[in-house]
């Protein structure tokens, strides 16, 4: 660094010019030009090297290249590891080049890069030139619910063994908390059956629209995903919105034994925390709309996230 900044570069302006610089997609060169940079520091001080100096064997802009090539490889390399179907889906050169826009358009501003990628799917779904963007969008929602799972906080599922005794009308009434890891998607493509294809070192390609409910969540540290039944998801959807036991119940086509054994699914997974009484004046939380799904099979695959 020169051994004096122009008079009205604080270090304040200079950090925000470094993060500006960096994070543009061109080189330095031409990133340096750009509005919020310029608005920092002006580019005829940088080309003097009045903020970064040259060394005997790298020009000014060389120099900081180094820093924004690393810093967009970081990132890219980060979301690529969170979205092995999103990469295996658009290879690696076309992955790295959506990224690399996803970057401009939201810098990433928390320490943890589990949060980075949130905006991934709207922003898919905005690229009208993407080939399959709605299948991507998709995919993407399900990785990125993923990660969500992952960075929940700590919780202690429910032990059905040690709960007090209740009666009929109090279980009725009852209310079940949910693991904070816990999710369910409603997908208009079947995503997750294409990314376990992709863990599996298969070569799938881009499904046909066609819904799929899945349950997503975190069990002894790991990520989980459950493909989801309409009948199921139809009960599933209401506990975790938070309507009571036996309202969730109330729906047409449920069978006692199925009921049983998805309780015991649901409890083997850590889906929930605890029994509550309904707060009075509480509304139950919004659906997924996986409850006014059309049937599906009832097969159930439960497959781990990583």
């Amino acid at each position: 660094m020169p051994d004096a900044l122009p008079p009205n570069v604080t270090l304040r302006r200079l950090q925000r010019w470094m993060s500006a610089v960096v994070q543009h997609p061109r080189a330095a060169a031409h990133a340096i030009d750009a509005s919020f940079a310029r608005a920092q520091i002006a580019p005829a001080a940088v080309r003097r090297g009045q903020v970064i100096a040259p060394a005997h064997n790298a020009t000014i802009f060389q120099r900081i290249d180094v820093y924004g090539g690393a810093y967009l490889a970081r990132l890219i390399e980060a979301l690529e590891g969170d979205h092995r179907g999103l990469g295996f889906a658009l290879g690696h050169a076309d992955f790295g080049k959506l990224i690399a826009r996803y970057v401009q358009r939201y810098p990433s501003r928390h320490p943890n890069l589990n949060r980075f990628g949130k905006e991934l799917p709207a922003f898919i779904a905005r690229q009208s030139s993407l080939p399959h963007r709605l299948f991507l969008r998709e995919l993407a929602r399900l990785e990125v619910t993923m990660s969500l799972a992952f960075d929940a906080p700590e919780f202690v599922p429910l032990d059905a063994s040690t709960l007090p005794q209740q009666s009929p009308t109090d279980w009725v009434h009852a209310v079940l908390r949910p693991n904070p890891s816990l999710h369910l998607l409603r997908l208009r493509y079947p995503a997750n059956r294409y990314l376990q294809a992709v863990l599996d070192d298969a070569s799938p390609r881009v499904p046909r629209a066609g819904l799929e409910c899945v349950a997503v969540y975190r069990q002894a540290g790991r990520v989980w995903r459950m493909t989801v039944p309409a009948p199921m998801a139809k009960v599933l959807d209401r506990l975790i919105a938070g309507v009571a036991i036996g309202r969730a119940l109330a729906v047409r086509g449920q069978q006692p034994k199925d009921v049983a054994r998805w309780f015991g699914e649901w409890s083997g997974s850590g889906f929930f925390v605890a029994v509550e009484s309904p707060a009075k004046g509480a509304a139950p939380r919004p659906l997924t709309s996986c409850a006014s799904a059309p049937p599906r099979s009832r097969r159930r695959s439960r497959r781990p996230g990583s």
